[in-house]
């Protein structure tokens, strides 16, 4: 997959910006705050329609904007054959003059649905913050793997929509059901929806996460001079395995004692359906006091192992950023193998705070075919015989001078 052309117009700080795009390595450097974190942002959005560097998606319309014109990306991406990529985000309001946000898509000149236009560009996204993936809240982690498996999988982008809205009906009635305003046996319906939908999320993580340690855990080893070895482990808010068995639910995260983790790879997606109905049915009565649904892949969560030590609460910054650039370099393998093509890498200051030998490891480990933009503060940090072979781009204050 190659990235042809990137247009911007009032977009972050570009108010207008046009980027002829060659298929090579590609090194952005500049000061802070001059943009080139927003063009890896702009490029990401492609593939995801969803910003990780911000909050809200307004925060991307270029702020003296906002009440008079839109942000706009225009993008040609060749994959197979070219493709015109069109997005635009207006803030504007309703008939009530209500203040809204709109996103329209149009894939080769077609209005495209989100969910139909997520994935038919990929890319690998690092920044410094995504550390927060790793030792952060769960929100961070299902956020992320979510965004992984959307690009490939159509079908898992639609059953989480179905499983959201399915969790938002049923907190509404748990709370009607504790203020005596409607019966326990409504909630039958939204039970049968959820776990159809929440078993096929569940299944989907784990296969995904297991493919995802695979790849990680070689390139991690290899990058940490062969010391250090990477373990990825999904812990869904209930086990499985032990619902299915005996009726039990249980919380099964890994604590700071060191708990172990249950699999539940030999079940079949009509047994994890079950084992969510009983851990569900074990639930109620504790959802019901709650007004809110405990269990279910919208309270899962991800740990990240060193040798067998948990990085999101021992990690040092150093292992962390390791694991997480592996991590990103194992997603672009996952994702060539389940699309069939190349994604585009975006690193961001990715050799800051690595010693010398992981910088060099890291460069390495650059893989061959890929498009891949780099940003830096500092363009010593890459050797010279490595900028011989990339085109360095200098940003300053949105401007960006190219074939440096």
């Amino acid at each position: 997959m190659h990235l042809k052309y990137l247009a911007l117009k009032n977009f972050r700080l570009f108010a207008d910006l046009e980027l002829q795009i060659p298929d090579r390595v590609i090194l952005i450097s500049g000061a802070n705050a001059q943009g080139k974190t927003t063009i890896l942002e702009a490029i990401y959005y492609l593939a995801t329609f969803s910003s990780f560097h911000a909050s809200s998606d307004r925060q991307l319309i270029q702020f003296s904007q906002r009440e008079q014109h839109p942000a706009e990306i225009h993008a040609i991406f060749e994959s197979n054959k070219n493709h015109h990529i069109d997005v635009i985000l207006l803030l504007d309001s309703d008939i009530n003059n209500v203040p809204r946000f709109r996103k329209a898509v149009k894939i080769d000149a077609q209005a495209t649905p989100i969910t139909e236009a997520i994935g038919r560009f990929n890319a690998v996204l690092f920044l410094p913050e995504m550390t927060q993936i790793i030792d952060s809240s769960p929100e961070y982690r299902r956020k992320y793997i979510n965004l992984v498996i959307a690009q490939s999988n159509a079908r898992y982008l639609q059953v989480l929509s179905e499983y959201n809205a399915a969790i938002q009906q049923r907190n509404a009635l748990l709370k009607m059901i504790f203020e005596h305003k409607a019966q326990t046996d409504t909630l039958e319906e939204w039970d049968g929806k959820i776990v159809k939908a929440g078993a096929y999320l569940i299944k989907t993580r784990n296969e995904v996460l297991q493919q995802l340690e695979i790849e990680s855990h070689t390139i991690h080893y290899q990058m940490s001079n062969q010391h250090e070895s990477l373990a990825i482990r999904y812990a869904p808010s209930f086990n499985p395995s032990s619902s299915l068995n005996n009726g039990q639910s249980e919380l099964q995260l890994l604590t700071e004692g060191g708990s172990e983790f249950s699999s539940f790879d030999h079940l079949s997606l009509e047994e994890m359906e079950t084992a969510y109905q009983e851990a569900l049915w074990q639930s109620r009565r504790t959802d019901i006091q709650r007004g809110v649904t405990t269990i279910g892949p919208h309270r899962d969560d991800i740990r990240f192992l060193s040798n067998n030590t948990d990085l999101g609460y021992y990690g040092s910054r150093g292992q962390i950023r390791t694991a997480l650039i592996s991590l990103k370099m194992a997603e672009a393998v996952w994702l060539e193998q389940a699309t069939g093509s190349k994604p585009v890498l975006l690193f961001d200051e990715v050799l800051a705070e690595l010693d010398n030998d992981r910088r060099a490891d890291f460069l390495k480990q650059l893989i061959a075919g890929h498009q891949v933009f780099l940003t830096t503060t500092d363009a010593n940090l890459f050797p010279d015989a490595y900028q011989e072979k990339y085109e360095t781009w200098q940003i300053t204050g949105g401007i960006v001078r190219q074939n440096q």
